[in-house]
């Protein structure tokens, strides 16, 4: 009789004397107990996989140094921030470009309305009737401009209350790993 472990065993025992879980190691273990050619052969070991899969996340959970978790989150929490403020001045930089569009439109609104006007007083109806579609169409362009301008203001609310609340979790976070630094 040959003494030789099989390759799943080998692996299991790997494992243990290496002291090192990974993903694979723990697949090849399930495969091992869950087979069934293999599983009269293996009463006790399955007994002591329950134990070593019980303790996994405890180890798991040892091994992460929570100060480099908490390093992690501080710097991905600042290239958010940086994001957001990023995007937020470009929102801004748009609603004042919209701005403009709004009062330049709304003095195109304006200069048709007195053309109009001024063709009536002329006399000249085909005239004040192109001037009052001229100027419709300026109405129509000052009503969605100015939309668009509530919209974007809109927008820049949200990312401020977004920035301040992700400024307020860097601070908590922050503070975390002072407290964490202070412990060890």
């Amino acid at each position: 009789p040959s003494r030789e472990q099989p390759p799943e065993m080998t692996a299991f025992f790997r494992i243990i004397r290496f002291g090192t879980f990974s993903a694979i190691n723990v697949f090849m273990l399930n495969q091992a107990i869950n087979n069934p050619i293999r599983r009269k052969h293996m009463g006790i070991f399955t007994r002591f996989s329950d134990i070593v899969s019980s303790n996994i996340n405890a180890m798991l959970d040892k091994a992460e140094d929570p100060e480099k978790l908490i390093k992690l989150m501080i710097r991905e929490m600042e290239d958010t921030l940086i994001e957001i403020k990023s995007s937020c001045a470009n929102t801004i930089a748009s609603q004042k470009k919209v701005s403009r569009l709004l009062e330049e439109t709304k003095e195109r609104e304006l200069f048709w309305k007195e053309k109009a006007e001024l063709a009536v007083a002329k006399g000249r109806d085909d005239l004040a009737r192109q001037a009052l579609l001229e100027k419709r169409r300026f109405t129509q362009r000052v009503a969605a401009v100015d939309e668009e301008q509530m919209e974007l203001g809109v927008i820049v609310e949200q990312y401020r209350d977004d920035i301040q609340e992700l400024e307020n979790k860097l601070k908590s976070a922050r503070e975390k790993q002072r407290m964490l630094v202070q412990r060890h």
